[in-house]
Parts: structure tokens; C-alpha cells; sequence
């Protein structure tokens, strides 16, 4: 669900402060008289220029602005005629320079007189000889911009040359300082897939970044869901860019034309190629001006932008004809490598031309490799059409698959079994159909079915040993945890065992491992087995998301954790690897969750639900929108909370929900009673469902907790956590069974030992909870002075500037500890503006129960008006 929040139409001065300082400190020495700010077109020097003047003025000075053109270069002081009074003529030109020195100074009026001039390479030689001299005899603090590359007067290089002026060479913006910008500009988080697209056609180009953002804003690209702006396509380039773009084209013959056209649709082109298609002369020409590059061989546009202009521009027939001649081109290569195959394939299917069987197939293979999966499918369509192999349609059902068109795959795929000869073939399309069987379609039952069809096509021992991972994997998944274990430990035992068998083995086993309790068995077996990205089949994205599960359930390492996720995140957005970056920032989402930082934790969420949205495996847009509610109950938000349940019930019910997904439904279903005001049915939920999961300790501790943090402290609470807990190894499972074993003591020592234990593994919101928990242990026990000390440890621990309200502890803060579980929460969901027949209808009571609970409470907390509770 996209909500309709409105970016700002601004466009913010970010990401040149320290420039911006280096002009306001030279402002400030006696031997500077200005400064100089060189950069190329576009980069930004006239924004910084203009706001150093408007700091100046904010500073007592005063500020003047000249623009220097080419046409007011035809005349004398021409650059300044708007800012010299009209008297100030003089053929004499010395006393012309005294008489405009004069002027300004006077107008000044004995303030510092700041003086701004934009392309300062444009102005005539008597502008020129009057900035020299304003700044050489201290009349005027000179800011001048000058375009790299182009010629200036003597008088302006003199300013800089000579040691008056300083001189300050402007870069183009970081990715990093683009990132700031392009937020700023929205005024919210932007997704990471987003950001790569304005940094790639930028470059670090203030006036091109201006451009695409304000055209795509202007097209309605964006859309604002969970907090942040995605563009989910692309548009073509605005009119105001394509105009900006094709000035700086201007100017070039029919061969620079042709060689720009040639670029835009083929790059990169190695020198055989441009030889064959181009002339050497006009190439050099485009070469000498900037615009086309050359590197290893190979010549490419010198900016992203100008391929997009010039392939917007082009006529479709033109367009189809010059495809066809890179075709033909490239396919002279003595020998074609993969993705010459993909170039030259994508070229013919642009051009609308038939594209051979075999060259479709190694096509779709480098497509599928390079997470393109609609050229994947297009063109592994084309080879099975043309009668290519069994392979063609591997790669077009995976293809499918990878969009979430599990019907389409599953049409493929039923179709391919009675043309399986090869083990090899026969192994993968197993693979393949199961993994869209179980987690695609749901039919739990028919992947195991199909896998134990698929042991009796080769009566060979090596074919048994081969299948058996992909048998075991299935049935860890539909029986109890611990099941396969001793069969898995056997065959891995075995030396026959190839690489790729061991390594789904060993995950299998690891899934297993974790689902029984034994986590850090599971934890050394995933963690070697993390994969390279991109993924490259199902078996990687398994591993991947074993590994992100395994991880956040131990609870070892979370720093650790969250530092790879996010570098691997990194990797799968500049990959287009959807799956990958989802489950990466799916895992940096529950570790800030953890933390408290929930701000973070909102923001990584929405990147992985954008993600999973696209591509989405196993369905894990489950857990994504179950924490998302948890990020939005941790800022207050419980509206945001309860939308966030709306759509968890929505993608749960889209979803074929298998088992590994059943504790983060629940989790996100409590959350969303808490949401809507119900913390008893949420407590209520988590138990019953921590009851129902018991076979997978782990989680059903998790589970537990939850309960225990939303305020079920009681007895039978915390000793079937500690009970839950023994059966699970992992240090967060630990952790939860010291905070309930010392909360049912409550005992304060031990409640403190454990917030420390929980702040030392990276869970600091559940530590200052549990250090929350231990001072109001101590102020029961009459122990003021280590109340305090707990409180003060409990406010350290809370996470700053994420929106989370500070923790209240009873006996110390201004909540006393006499209401009901049922008069809290009522107090609670009157507090938030809601009358007594909301309340009413929300939770099913009546209103006269609703009533005579909150005249209750109010009579305990000393209230005598209801609109105190809101206060």
C-alpha cells in the first residue's frame, strides 16, 4: 500500500559544507581577497558561489552578484551594467576603473563589500580589470566562478595566479554526497536501487541529478511505501534534459552523428568494431571533445546521460537498422563469449529480427546469470521454440520463477520430464520443479512425491547419493526437527560425496540443526556456506537465506552480522539480484530492531519489502512485514502499526505459508493486537502460539519473550521461557531465559547481570528493558541507590533520535504500579484521543465495562479529567 506523502518541490543547498567553510574561513584572513572556484558545467560551482554570498550577507556584509554572459561581452563593463549607476562613464580607462571602484564602495556604506561573479572566463577585458582591481586594492572580498577548460582573461587568472585570490577546483559529488542530495531533495529515506539509478546517469552532476529527479517527479515515478521513495521504473529522459543534453552535442557532422547514434545503442565497442562501423576521423573528433572515452580497447559514451539523449531521439527504423549492423558486427568476433551472445541476441530482438536457436540459448544462459530474467525468458522462449535443449527450458521456468510466475514455471516444467536423458539435466530439473512445488505453489506434498519419483529413473548408486540432499531437504521441511539429522550426518561421513551434494547437504542440515535447538551447530555449518552474489540458483538462495535465519535466531555477533548483510546488500542492488538484497536487508532490519534502533530498522525493512515485492523465494515478505509493524509500535506509531498488520494479513494471505514462516506470522499478528490497543490477546497469542511451536525451541523462546516483554511477568510465563530455552543452545535463547528466571525472582542482581549479558550481544533495546526490570526490582526491595543506578543504565541503553518513548519504570517513574494488566491497556487506548465506545467496540467489552475500568484507573493515578491521560 503506497501512501501519497508529497516530496518538496526545493531543491536544497547539501553536500558542500566543507567547500562552502573554505570560502567563510578565507573570507576571515587578512591575506585572502577572494576566492576562485573552478569546476566543469553542471557541477555546482554557481549554487556554492551564490550561498557563500548569502552567508556573507547574513554576516553584515554586503553582497553583490554579477552574471557574465557572452552577449554583454560585446560591451564594456557590460557584466556589470546592473549593479554600476549610470553615471559612472568615462572614455578614459583607468579613470573608469577608479569611478566604478568608487561606486561600489560607496554603496557599500562602510560595510565589507562581498562581491560574486558566475563564469568569470566571459567577461570583457575592462570586467575583467575591474574585478582585478577591486580585489587588488581590497575594495571587495571577490568570489568568482570559472568553467574549467575554456579561456579566460588575463585579469581573471590573474586573480588566483598571482596568490590574491584563493583558488578552489570543485569536484563532482560522491555517491555518497549524491545519496544526501537526492534525500534532502525528497526529504525522506530513498530506496538503495533508486540511488544507484540517479548516481549512474549523474555522475556526480548536480545540474543532470537536478534534472532526472525533477523529471522523474514530474512523471510520477515515485512511490512513498513503509517510509520510502522507490521508483520502480524508470522514465525516459525529460524534455528539459534531453535539451540540456543535446546543447551540449550541438555542432557535430553526419559521421559524429552517426558514431554518437552507433555508442548509445552498442557500448562498449572494442576498435574492430568501431573500425567496421565508423570513421576513425569522426571518432577522434568526438574523442578530442569530451565526448566519448576510450579504455582497454574499448570506446563508450563519456556520459550515461548522452546515450539516453541521443537513443531518445533516434527514429525507429534508424534505430532497428543500426542494431542489426552491431549484429553483424560483433558477430564477426573470431570467437563469441557468452555475453556476446546476450549483446548480440538483445540487438536482434530490439531490432524486431529472428535470432538464432543456439544463439538464444547461450543468450538466455548470460541473461539469467546477469539477473535479467524478462530477456531471460524471452530469449530461452526463443530457443525452445527453435528446438533447443531441455536446458532452454530450465532457464525459462527459473526465469519465471524469479518473477513469481510459479504457474507459468510449473507449465514449463510439467512439460520437460519425458525429455530428461541426462543426470545432470534430469538433477537440476528436480531441483527446480520441487523448490516451485513447495515454496512457490505450496504443494508440500507433491515436491516430496516428485523427488521420490525421481530415485527410481537410475538404478545407480551414484544417482541415489546425488538425489538424496534434495530428498532430505524436503523431508526436513515436512517432519519433525531432527528427523533427517542422522541419515545427513551419515551420508556427509561418506567420501563419495561431490562438492556441490556435501554443501545442500550441510545447509539442509543446518536448517535442521536450528529447528531442533542445536543453533550452534547450525550456525558453524551455514556460515562457511554463505554464497558469492549474485545467486546463482536455488540452492544459493537457500543458503543465503539459512544463513540470515541461523544468524539472527543465535543472536552471535549481531555487529558482525549487520556489517556483511549490508556490504552484501550493496553488492546484490548493483547486481539487480532482488532475492539477495532482500534477504540481506531483511537481516540488518531484525538486528536494528533488536537494538531499538527502529528508525534504521523502518528504513531497511521498506528496502527489503521493495525487493521481495519484485523477487521473493521463499516468502519472506512474511517476516519483513511482520517486524515492520514491530518498527512502527517502537516509534508510537499505532497507526502505522495497525496498517502494518493490514498488510502482513494481506501478504499471508497471497503466500503459500509453510512452516519456517509460522513464528514470524505470529510474532506480527501480537504486534498488530498491540497495535490496536489489545495487548492481552496479544500476550495471549504469543503463548498459544509459543504452545503450538514448541518442536522448534528456538523460536518458541522468541515467542515467550514477546509475551514477557508486552507484560506477561508472571510465573508459569518465565519458567516455561527457562524451560523452552534449555532445549535451544543459542546465546539469544540464553539470554531471554536469565532476564525471565530473574524476573521471576525479581531479583534486581541478576536482572541487571542479564541486561548487561543482552547489551554485550547488540540487543540493547531488550537489555534496557530487562535493566528496566532490574530497578524496579531494587526500589520493590527499598534499594533506592541501585534503583537508580538501573535506571540510569535503562536510559543509556535506549537508542537516541529513533522516536522510541523513554521506558517507564514502576516505582520510580510517575506510573504507579497499582493498575490491572486490563486498566493499563484501557488507560493506554484512551490516551491516544480514543472515546469509551471505540474503546468498546475495538476490544468487544461494553461500554459500561469500558466505563467503570477507566473511572478506576483514573481514581488510582490521582486523574481527575480524561484529557489528562492524553497529556
Amino acid at each position: 500500500m503506497a501512501d501519497s506523502t508529497a516530496p518538496p518541490q526545493s531543491w536544497p543547498f547539501v553536500a558542500r559544507e566543507r567547500e562552502l567553510a573554505h570560502i567563510t574561513q578565507a573570507r576571515a584572513l587578512a591575506s585572502a581577497r577572494g576566492v576562485t572556484v573552478h569546476a566543469g558545467a553542471g557541477v555546482g560551482k554557481s549554487r556554492l558561489a551564490r550561498q557563500a554570498l548569502l552567508d556573507a550577507e547574513a554576516d553584515g556584509a554586503l553582497a553583490v552578484w554579477v552574471q557574465a554572459t557572452r552577449s554583454a561581452a560585446a560591451l564594456p563593463l557590460g557584466a556589470f551594467a546592473g549593479v554600476l549607476p549610470t553615471n559612472v562613464r568615462s572614455d578614459d580607462r583607468l579613470a573608469l576603473l577608479r569611478g566604478a571602484t568608487e561606486a561600489l564602495a560607496e554603496r557599500s556604506g562602510g560595510r565589507p563589500l562581498v562581491l560574486g561573479v558566475d563564469d568569470a572566463q566571459l567577461l570583457d577585458p575592462t570586467s575583467a580589470a575591474l574585478l582585478l582591481h577591486l580585489q587588488l586594492s581590497g575594495t571587495a572580498f571577490v568570489i568568482t566562478t570559472v568553467r574549467s577548460g575554456e579561456p579566460c582573461p588575463d585579469a581573471v587568472t590573474a586573480l588566483w595566479k598571482d596568490g590574491a585570490s584563493m583558488r578552489l577546483d570543485l569536484e563532482p559529488l560522491t555517491a555518497e554526497a549524491t545519496e544526501q542530495l537526492v534525500e534532502a531533495a525528497l526529504g525522506g529515506p530513498v530506496e538503495a536501487r533508486t540511488h544507484g539509478w540517479a548516481w549512474t546517469y549523474s555522475r556526480g552532476n548536480p545540474l543532470y541529478l537536478h534534472q532526472i529527479v525533477s523529471g522523474w517527479l514530474a512523471e510520477g515515478a515515485f512511490v512513498h511505501s513503509g517510509g520510502l521513495w522507490a521508483l520502480h521504473r524508470r522514465p525516459a529522459p525529460s524534455q528539459p534534459l534531453r535539451e540540456l543534453i543535446s546543447d551540449r552535442l550541438r555542432g557535430l557532422d553526419d559521421a559524429e552523428r552517426l558514431a554518437l547514434e552507433l555508442l548509445s545503442l552498442g557500448e562498449p565497442l572494442g576498435l574492430a568494431e568501431v573500425l567496421r562501423l565508423m570513421d576513425p576521423e569522426a571518432l577522434i573528433a568526438l574523442e578530442t571533445q569530451g565526448l566519448v572515452t576510450a579504455s582497454m580497447g574499448e570506446f563508450r559514451l563519456a556520459h550515461p546521460l548522452y546515450g539516453e539523449v541521443v537513443r531518445a531521439a533516434l527514429p525507429i527504423t534508424l534505430a532497428r537498422s543500426l542494431r542489426l549492423k552491431l549484429a553483424e558486427a560483433l558477430a564477426e568476433r573470431p570467437s563469441l563469449t557468452a555475453d556476446d551472445a546476450l549483446r548480440i541476441a538483445r540487438w536482434q530482438l530490439d531490432a524486431g529480427a529472428p535470432v538464432d536457436p543456439l544463439l538464444a540459448l547461450a543468450a538466455a544462459r548470460a541473461a539469467s546469470r546477469s539477473a535479467d530474467p524478462e530477456l531471460a525468458a524471452d530469449l530461452a522462449q526463443v530457443a525452445r521454440d527453435g528446438g533447443a535443449s531441455v536446458e532452454a527450458a530450465l532457464i525459462l521456468a527459473r526465469a519465471h520463477a524469479i518473477q513469481k510466475r510459479y504457474d507459468a514455471a510449473e507449465a514449463v516444467l510439467a512439460t520437460v520430464e519425458g525429455e530428461l536423458d541426462d543426470q545432470d539435466d534430469a538433477y537440476e530439473y528436480v531441483q527446480q520443479r520441487a523448490t516451485v512445488l513447495f515454496w512457490g505453489l505450496g504443494r508440500a506434498a507433491d515436491a516430496v512425491a516428485l523427488v521420490e519419483t525421481a530415485r527410481g529413473w537410475w538404478p545407480r548408486p551414484e544417482w541415489e547419493v546425488r538425489l538424496a540432499p534434495l530428498r532430505l531437504q524436503f523431508g526436513a521441511l515436512t517432519t519433525a526437527p531432527g528427523t533427517i539429522a542422522p541419515e545427513a550426518e551419515a551420508i556427509l561421513a561418506s567420501s563419495a560425496l561431490a562438492a556441490e551434494s556435501r554443501h545442500w547437504l550441510e545447509r539442509t542440515l543446518a536448517a535442521d540443526h536450528l529447528y531442533s535447538g542445536r543453533v550452534r551447530a547450525a550456525q558453524a555449518l551455514i556460515d562457511p556456506l554463505r554464497p558469492a552474489l549474485p545467486l546463482r540458483d536455488e540452492y544459493d538462495a537457500l543458503a543465503l537465506a539459512t544463513w540470515s535465519i541461523v544468524n539472527t535466531v543465535s543472536g552471535c555477533g549481531l555487529a558482525e552480522l549487520e556489517e556483511i548483510a549490508q556490504a552484501q546488500f550493496t553488492i546484490a542492488v548493483a547486481a539487480n539480484d532482488h532475492a539477495a538484497a532482500g534477504m540481506c536487508a531483511v537481516t540488518v532490519g531484525d538486528v536494528a530492531l533488536v537494538a531499538g534502533r527502529y528508525a534504521d530498522a523502518a528504513r531497511w525493512l521498506a528496502e527489503a519489502a521493495t525487493h521481495f515485492e519484485r523477487q521473493d523465494p521463499f516468502g519472506s515478505l512474511v517476516p519483513v512485514r511482520a517486524f515492520q509493524v514491530a518498527a512502527a509500535l517502537g516509534t508510537g506509531a499505532f497507526e502505522a502499526g495497525v496498517e502494518a498488520g493490514q498488510r502482513l494479513e494481506a501478504t499471508a494471505a497471497s503466500l503459500p505459508i509453510t512452516e519456517p514462516l509460522l513464528p514470524y506470522l505470529a510474532l506480527g499478528q501480537a504486534w498488530a493486537f498491540v497495535a490496536r490497543g489489545d495487548g492481552l490477546r496479544a500476550q495471549r497469542h504469543l503463548l498459544a502460539h509459543a504452545e503450538a511451536l514448541d518442536w522448534m525451541p528456538a523460536y518458541a523462546c522468541r515467542l515467550r519473550y514477546e509475551a514477557l516483554r508486552l507484560g506477561s511477568h508472571g510465573r508459569e510465563t518465565c519458567d516455561a521461557l527457562v524451560a523452552v530455552a534449555a532445549r535451544s543452545d543459542g546465546p539469544l535463547s540464553a539470554a531471554f531465559a536469565a532476564h525471565a528466571a530473574a524476573l521471576a525472582a525479581r531479583d534486581g542482581a541478576p536482572l541487571m547481570r542479564a541486561a548487561e549479558h543482552l547489551a554485550g550481544m547488540g540487543a540493547d533495546r531488550y537489555a534496557a528493558e530487562c535493566a528496566a526490570h532490574a530497578a524496579e526490582a531494587f526500589a520493590s526491595a527499598g534499594r533506592q541507590d541501585s534503583a537508580q543506578r538501573a535506571a540510569a543504565r535503562c536510559r543509556e541503553l535506549q537508542v537516541a533520535g529513533h522516536g522510541a518513548a523513554p521506558i517507564v519504570i514502576t516505582g520510580l517513574d510517575d506510573m504507579p504500579a497499582q493498575l490491572t494488566p486490563r486498566e493499563t491497556q484501557l488507560v493506554g487506548l484512551a490516551s491516544r484521543g480514543l472515546s469509551n465506545a471505540e474503546i468498546a467496540e475495538r476490544l468487544a467489552l461494553s461500554v459500561r465495562t469500558v466505563e467503570s475500568h477507566i473511572y478506576r484507573a483514573m481514581q488510582k493515578l490521582g486523574v481527575s479529567d480524561r484529557r489528562e491521560l492524553q497529556q
